[in-house]
């Protein structure tokens, strides 16, 4: 009896983690016969068709076949006639690392980790250049843009919503 309970703890306090560390939606994984979790989706086929090798990226916006990638503290802007042959057309010094990126209109706007939100031209997409930033108290994350305002994911200070209805100022 106390062996059983000692056991069922200890599956417990060995299985706790699988389970509460995923994401909300996805299903507990199938244990096949030697153990390796399986998950849905697994026997999707998926295939990597392109690479950009400049570096790291940590944020990607896409419009046609254009690519915005923030890549350090640099926002890139890249051709993609096909998915196998990106290339570099336009670069854009940051003040610091995006962390998100959505396009509106002639605009990406930019989280940019502790400089803020970043607001840069794109109408000449060879030649991006910042027209306009809104300084958070925290870290920008991530940045969402609906209508005439900015979801600005702020780490730690929650949520910031701008009014971007005049993007330069």
């Amino acid at each position: 009896m106390i062996r059983r309970f000692f056991r069922t703890v200890r599956f417990i306090i060995l299985a706790a983690p699988v389970f509460l560390c995923m994401p909300a939606g996805v299903a507990a994984p199938d244990w096949d016969a030697d153990s390796t979790p399986t998950y849905p989706g697994d026997n999707w086929n998926f295939d990597l068709t392109g690479h950009w090798p400049g570096g790291r990226a940590s944020a990607v916006a896409a419009r046609g076949d254009t690519v915005f990638a923030g890549s350090g503290a640099t926002l890139l802007v890249l051709r993609m006639p096909s998915a196998s042959l990106p290339s570099e057309i336009g670069r854009l010094a940051m003040p610091s690392v995006p962390r998100g990126i959505d396009l509106a209109g002639d605009y990406a706007y930019v989280a940019g980790d502790e400089a803020g939100l970043q607001i840069v031209d794109i109408s000449d997409v060879e030649n991006p250049a910042i027209i306009g930033s809104y300084q958070t108290d925290a870290m920008a994350m991530d940045v969402r843009v609906v209508g005439d305002y900015a979801y600005l994911g702020d780490g730690w200070d929650g949520l910031a919503i701008i009014d971007i209805s005049d993007p330069s100022n």
